[in-house]
């Protein structure tokens, strides 16, 4: 039997042998079963998913690799992740053994990916698009080693391709005011003046923003309560992190235009509350910033805006972190660390004061 009780968990594991297509033997064990049908199945699961062969192909392991992911990541990972496998991995690696798959075999699909152009606009594909094709073929072929289909990853120690743009794209204080002054005029400017005012105020992700509801509101205390996203689709989905669930403070004269606002619907939808789509916000940001003169950013870039406001506010790391609901302060100094400017002159002429 290999199916086992925990007396002092009160809980079943399993503990059992298995032999991988190469026939190597090993052994493994997992805790926490509730019940002892749960445990064998766990055991035949495990060992059905390595019964795999030599001849196996990328494109079956693609289609194992996302099965498997459907149930573990947010719609949005998983339709990503799903995407760039089917565009960019299948079509050119799909029918090749993963026995086959030498380290030559994927310099050669670089290179041919190098040459690819984007579906939008037909430009060659950006260095930050290169690298997350390229880190998305690591983490197939990563998951193949982790289920013993290969004893080692043929991309091990190969040179990834693209480059990771650091530069944060964001407007100062003095630019989204021009940006909000070029809209007037617009029919619908008093509708997407507000929803800016609340992305740019508070440092939403625009998940989140499309997220928000009827419930998603505190006026009584001036807070937008963060509790779920949602998708392209506008469903409601999980939010990206347990930080990311947070209430954000809000100036009272955004949040009495939100209440007066709410007060035209007959019926308050449960995800997006401002009725205005991804799309609307994208076209309407890049028309008033060209009209502004103004170098476009993403709808993303307003949350980056809000942070590199606040900084200059001089508010703390620590307070900035759960505003954007980081899950630690490390990550948000790590990403705007460059907006502090280094003042060793202005720290000298502080301690000079207090002696």
């Amino acid at each position: 039997m290999s199916a086992y009780y925990d007396k002092e968990k009160r809980t079943w594991y399993a503990k059992f042998r298995y032999k991988d297509w190469t026939g190597k033997s090993s052994s493994t064990t997992k805790r926490g079963f509730k019940t002892k049908k749960d445990a064998l199945k766990y055991e035949r699961d495990y060992k059905d998913a390595r019964k795999a062969t030599p001849d196996m192909t990328v494109s079956h392991l693609a289609s194992l690799f996302l099965e498997s992911m459907k149930t573990r990541l947010r719609p949005s990972s998983y339709l990503q992740k799903d995407s760039i496998l089917r565009l960019y991995v299948v079509p050119k690696l799909g029918d090749i053994p993963l026995s086959k798959l030498t380290r030559p075999v994927i310099v050669r699909w670089q290179d041919w990916l190098m040459k690819q152009l984007s579906l939008r606009g037909g430009k060659p594909l950006s260095e930050n698009r290169l690298r997350n094709i390229n880190s998305q073929l690591i983490i197939l072929l990563n998951y193949a080693v982790k289920l013993d289909y290969l004893p080692k990853s043929p991309m091990t120690g190969l040179k990834p391709i693209g480059k990771v743009n650091k530069r944060l794209d964001f407007w100062e204080k003095d630019d989204y005011d021009r940006f909000i002054e070029a809209g007037k005029g617009n029919k619908n400017y008093e509708l997407f003046k507000l929803c800016f005012d609340v992305l740019f105020y508070s440092g939403l992700r625009i998940a989140e923003f499309c997220g928000l509801g009827k419930d998603s509101f505190d006026f009584d205390r001036d807070i937008i309560i963060v509790k779920q996203a949602a998708d392209d689709s506008g469903e409601a989905v999980p939010l990206k992190t347990k930080s990311s669930y947070r209430e954000i403070t809000m100036p009272h004269s955004i949040m009495q235009r939100i209440k007066d606002f709410a007060k035209n619907w007959n019926t308050i939808p449960k995800t997006g509350f401002f009725g205005v789509s991804r799309v609307r916000l994208r076209v309407c940001m890049r028309q008033w910033s060209e009209k502004a003169g103004l170098t476009y950013i993403k709808v993303h870039g307003l949350r980056h805006s809000h942070a590199s406001f606040l900084i200059k506010l001089g508010v703390p790391i620590t307070a900035i972190s759960h505003r954007l609901g980081h899950k630690n302060s490390q990550i948000t100094l790590s990403t705007y660390s460059h907006m502090y400017h280094d003042d060793d002159p202005g720290i000298a002429r502080l301690l000079e004061s207090k002696m």
